[in-house]
């Protein structure tokens, strides 16, 4: 019942993912197949593998109970019925590891940073400061820097090119 399109007014390659709102109204994207593994985030000493991520997102509606979505990576697999469950919380990702942005069912303008790894505890970074507009582009992304200046693996959230303050460290 959810229907991805593109749109030929868009500049520079867009796609629109469109649910039939009702019940499961998952529509995703998926790097591969169920199985294959697109990056990795690794905290093996030594490690200099780096990692980048970045999307454009425009949601057409920020009303509370209507919207609820993660832009990010995934664990494979992940694009299954239930990524997020049908109440919208950040619980229901808990069985998979991911990181990245989501907005919650219940504050439709919030965006916040997010991760999990290994199937452990659902994480809340930091929440972005200023609230959601419908119909606006941001553009979101985050970037894996291991042996920064401290030596911490480090994984900075950025929101419009600029980093948020709070990051994701060993």
């Amino acid at each position: 019942g959810c229907t991805p399109s593109s749109q030929a007014d868009e500049r520079t390659g867009v796609v629109s993912l469109v649910t039939d709102t009702t019940d499961n109204d998952t529509v995703a994207i998926q790097h591969g197949d169920a199985t294959s593994v697109h990056a990795m985030i690794s905290d093996t000493a030594g490690s200099q593998y780096k990692m980048a991520w970045e999307a454009r997102v425009k949601i057409s509606s920020i009303t509370n109970s209507e919207v609820k979505w993660f832009a990010g990576l995934a664990e494979e697999g992940s694009a299954g019925a239930d990524f997020i469950g049908d109440a919208g919380t950040l619980a229901s990702m808990a069985a998979k590891d991911y990181i990245g942005f989501f907005v919650a069912e219940a504050d439709g303008d919030a965006l916040t940073t997010v991760y999990n790894n290994s199937g452990g505890t659902d994480t809340t970074v930091q929440t972005y400061g200023t609230a959601l507009v419908a119909d606006t582009w941001y553009k979101l992304g985050m970037a894996f820097r291991p042996g920064g200046e401290s030596g911490d693996k480090v994984i900075t959230f950025y929101v419009n090119g600029q980093p948020l303050s709070t990051t994701v460290t060993d």
